[in-house]
């Protein structure tokens, strides 16, 4: 592995706006999710906030941290997405007036008044980064950091985003921003810059203070020059003058600021103790955020109508075809393997359908197929089919977002493909076959490490389990299988109730949406996925070792 930042040191105050700058590959982001807590593996030294050591737990809990990418919640107004910020972030303690009045305050200061009822994935580019910012707001954050947020903004929008980050720093919050290069314009806003190359601080200091600081260097900053273009330009086009602004600035430890030190309190929050609470726990409980959760999520949903309608259109169309296909079979004794095959189809089509309200949708299309496939008219096997169908929409789905949850959506569309057509052939392996006793251990194994097996012998034992004889048409002289008991034992389908299979899937369907959660802890949690890479790496190196 390749060291990225190399002993650098540096004080950022409150009520103060820095900028760390830099070029590509200077260590700018690396910096950033360090202080905020998101990197802390294989990072030696010490961040102190208010001259404590930084708990990174309590920090990552009230500081705020905005990506580069501008990412919002579609079919929700600005408005609404904010009072659902307020509601995560501020408790149910808080009166809903006093959370509206919050809200309200915010839209105001971050000037989202114009926009407040249009949705969010119709804003501009500009509108969006304000917006991001404004949900971080909503709980008064001390510590704001920004990971590239002029990137995509045209020049005017680039000076209305840092005039906003000023202004939200006045408030005595510190802020804190990557820049690659700012313009001239921009440059003298900064109260702070810390400007970085090759993992040094070659500058820390006042903007006003940077032409002054190059002669200490041996360079002198032409006037048709801003101060921060030509540093970068310098260390760009010679690398080994890293190494005397990193000697004048002591690696950062030397602060350039002007004489006169600002009255605001310098410490990053009012009651240092805070930063020594152990309390973790979420302003709202786990029950609160999962209601708050799925009332978001129905309302995105029914605004969300052109793909609430693709999805019942194909589920309708899916079950007319299924019907033509099988219309007339479910009590007729010399359609037995028919209906066999009805079972293999509906398990097919409820394991490729990916579905958001999977429980409604597969209701509609199970309902249609089963009466009008003449299945008999029985509430219990109605059910049974049912929760068999549900169940294997809601296990198909874990395991869609399990394999969305390792790969991107390109990646993950091929291996979701080759994942299903391999469990597709293992649920039917064997089927079919008298087994002796050494192939039924082998079924049995199969039976255990697939869930779609279950659902094909799970609908097949809600149509066929402890079944009356089929009704043998009078023009067929005979029909081997309307005993239905006769083809379960020929098809090797063990004469057990539903109910065990509909529990095998289940136990699959909680194991994948446990393996999501897992996934995406890790994904999510920078320090848990670095440590572990972390470790992995070092047994991969002890091993060589040997």
């Amino acid at each position: 592995w390749n060291q990225i930042l190399h002993s650098i040191s540096g004080k950022f105050l409150s009520g103060e706006l820095t900028a760390i700058l830099g070029p590509s590959g200077a260590g700018k982001s690396t910096l950033l999710n360090i202080l905020a807590g998101y990197i802390s593996s294989d990072v030696q030294g010490s961040i102190k906030v208010n001259g404590f050591s930084q708990n990174t737990t309590v920090f990552k809990k009230i500081s705020s941290y905005i990506m580069e990418d501008s990412i919002t919640q579609p079919y929700l107004t600005v408005k609404e997405a904010m009072i659902y910020a307020a509601n995560f972030k501020l408790g149910t303690h808080i009166k809903c007036e006093d959370k509206t009045a919050v809200v309200e305050e915010v839209i105001d200061l971050l000037g989202l008044t114009r926009c407040v009822d249009n949705y969010s994935e119709l804003l501009s580019g500009a509108e969006r980064k304000r917006l991001c910012i404004a949900l971080e707001l909503v709980n008064n954050p001390p510590v704001i950091f920004l990971d590239e947020p002029t990137t995509g903004l045209d020049d005017f929008t680039v000076k209305q985003c840092i005039d906003l980050l000023k202004k939200i720093s006045n408030l005595n919050i510190t802020v804190v921003l990557t820049v690659h290069q700012p313009q001239a314009l921009l440059f003298p806003i900064f109260d702070q810059v810390y400007i970085m190359a090759d993992g040094y601080c070659i500058y820390n200091g006042s903007p006003s203070q940077l032409v002054s600081f190059f002669p200490h260097v041996g360079y002198f900053c032409p006037s048709n020059c801003t101060p921060a273009e030509y540093i970068i330009e310098l260390v760009n086009l010679d690398r080994s003058i890293i190494n005397n602004f990193k000697c004048a600035i002591e690696n950062g430890k030397i602060n350039w600021k002007e004489s006169v030190e600002k009255d605001t309190n310098s410490d990053i929050f009012n009651d240092p103790i805070v930063i020594q609470e152990n309390n973790t726990d979420f302003p709202t409980s786990f029950l609160v955020q999962f209601f708050l959760l799925l009332s978001r999520r129905v309302l995105q949903m029914k605004r969300n109508r052109t793909s609430l309608y693709i999805q019942i259109f194909h589920h309708l169309l899916s079950a007319l075809l299924v019907i033509g296909i099988f219309t007339g079979i479910g009590n007729n004794g010399s359609h037995t393997i028919t209906i066999f095959k009805f079972c293999i189809c509906v398990n097919v089509f409820f394991m490729f359908t990916y579905m958001m309200i999977p429980i409604i949708l597969s209701i509609i299309f199970s309902g249609n197929v089963y009466f009008l496939t003449d299945q008999p008219k029985e509430a219990d096997r109605f059910i049974g089919f049912s929760l068999i169908c549900v169940s294997i929409a809601l296990t198909s789905q874990g395991l869609g977002y399990f394999i969305g949850s390792l790969f991107s959506a390109t990646s993950g569309s091929v291996v979701a493909s080759l994942t299903m057509a391999l469990l597709l052939i293992l649920s039917c392996f064997e089927i079919g076959n008298r087994l002796d006793n050494q192939s039924d251990f082998l079924k049995k194994i199969l039976n255990a490490v697939t869930y779609m097996r279950g659902g094909v012998i799970g609908l097949s034992s809600a149509l066929f389990y402890k079944r009356e004889p089929l009704m043998c048409p009078k023009d067929v002289i005979y029909c081997h299988y309307s005993q239905l008991d006769t083809f379960m034992k020929d098809m090797s389908i063990p004469e057990t109730d539903y109910k065990y299979h509909l529990g095998h899937i289940l136990i699959f369907m909680m194991l994948f949406h446990l393996m999501t959660y897992v996934s995406l802890k890790f994904r999510l949690d920078s320090e848990l996925s670095s440590k572990i890479l972390s470790y992995v790496n070092k047994i991969v190196k002890h091993k060589n070792i040997k």
